[in-house]
């Protein structure tokens, strides 16, 4: 639902499109005194998909099927101060100058490495699952925050957009047989709902849907710095 706010006001009051299915191949600051003094290079995943204003809902329906594909926004196509863009069709490599770059992709961060920004910190042996569903459960809070201790672990109950629920599991400590940032989706998602099935009882848990869901490690880290 945030998303689709921003992406929605961001065409609304600068009448600009988000494209989406993007990956960096290189960033690099070309000239300094240059008034686009950053050049990135990007390529295209799949067809290449904008978002206008209102479609965010829509759009977003056909997107998220499947494990959901990691999206950065690294510059703007048209920037209102004039950004030069020069695109190159049919998936190849495109080139785009700019005033400045922001990567936002997070604690994996592509662009932390690509400048080789140290991250230090520790992480601990804690694994949070995550998951996106339709409930179908007797549970009666499904549609408020909640947060739940008991014997079988914590969860954490989000509601969002179209009846969908944000469910994080606290996962059973690794053992031998076991990595949970390795295994495989439906393994995965298994685990996740027979703990959540656990930690609810007994009130009965399962999902008509799944949109999206992943894995956490716990952990403290920070970057050395923030900005090249």
């Amino acid at each position: 639902m945030v998303e689709s706010l921003l992406l929605d006001n961001v065409e609304k009051f600068r009448g600009k499109s988000v494209e989406y299915s993007k990956v960096p191949l290189n960033v690099a600051i070309i000239d300094e005194d240059d008034q686009y003094p950053v050049q990135v290079e990007l390529q295209s995943t799949e067809a290449s998909m904008s978002v206008k204003v209102g479609e965010a809902h829509e759009r977003r329906s056909h997107l998220d099927h499947g494990p959901r594909k990691k999206r950065r926004i690294l510059a703007q196509k048209h920037h209102h101060s004039g950004s030069v863009v020069t695109r190159i069709k049919n998936s190849h490599p495109e080139t785009i100058r700019a005033k400045c770059v922001v990567g936002c992709d997070g604690a994996h961060s592509w662009t932390r490495k690509h400048f080789g920004i140290p991250f230090r910190g520790q992480r601990t042996h804690d694994v949070w699952g995550v998951m996106d569903v339709i409930p179908l459960t007797n549970f009666p809070d499904t549609r408020k925050n909640c947060m739940i201790e008991s014997d079988h672990g914590n969860l954490l109950l989000i509601p969002r957009e179209n009846k969908l629920a944000r469910l994080y599991v606290e996962l059973p400590e690794n053992d031998t047989k076991t990595d949970w940032m390795t295994v495989k989706m439906p393994q995965l998602r298994a685990a996740i709902l027979k703990r959540a099935q656990s930690i609810l009882s007994p009130y009965h848990f399962t999902y008509k849907y799944c949109d999206w869901s992943s894995c956490y490690g716990i952990g403290q880290r920070l970057a050395d710095n923030f900005s090249v």
